[in-house]
């Protein structure tokens, strides 16, 4: 779970930097783009497994940032606003290419961990993996949202762009399908 009172003073100093931006300080924006392009290139790449798209994928959601950053609401944290931006950059790029299912997951983006896990644990880690995989993909991008990057329902609501009880439904039933599909266990 992630430090609310640094979420907090994070999404004061990313207001200020916006501001900043927006008061004619240009430059101010690349403190913005330092501070989250790891986090948003590593969104983009498990969608798009290619590094090279990846980055100018990437790179086209910082872009598009800068230039609505006027409809950045100052009392909310960026990355997630920032994450909806890259998130849709993504489903556009695959809408032109005419595919549908976008995100793909790779162990990395379900869980960390430090030791090396019982054979029996990968196992098990390897099955949710693989039937994440194969969830559909609102489900999907609900689920990695919510338990891989720790976003709150809300965040995850905003991110979707759909109302906090959608969100919190996509979390439900796709925890409900990954059981079904994992064996119920």
């Amino acid at each position: 779970m992630r430090d609310t009172s640094n979420a907090i003073q994070g999404a004061s100093r990313d207001a200020e930097i916006v501001q900043d931006v927006l008061d004619g300080n240009v430059d101010a924006f690349s403190l913005l783009v330092l501070r989250y392009q790891q986090r948003a290139y590593a969104m983009v790449f498990r969608a798009v497994r290619s590094a090279s798209l990846a980055a100018d994928l990437t790179q086209d959601a910082f872009i598009q940032a800068y230039e609505k950053l006027e409809q950045f609401s100052p009392g909310r944290p960026f990355y997630p606003w920032l994450h909806a931006i890259a998130l849709n950059i993504v489903r556009d790029y695959y809408r032109k290419e005419g595919r549908q299912d976008i995100l793909h997951v790779d162990i990395d983006s379900v869980t960390t961990i430090a030791d090396e896990p019982p054979a029996e644990a990968r196992l098990d880690m390897d099955r949710a993996v693989a039937a994440l995989e194969q969830l559909p993909i609102l489900y999907r991008e609900a689920l990695i949202l919510r338990y891989r990057e720790e976003y709150e329902f809300t965040e995850v609501a905003r991110a979707l762009n759909i109302g906090l009880s959608a969100a919190k439904m996509r979390v439900k039933r796709g925890l409900e399908l990954l059981r079904d599909m994992i064996g119920g266990e």
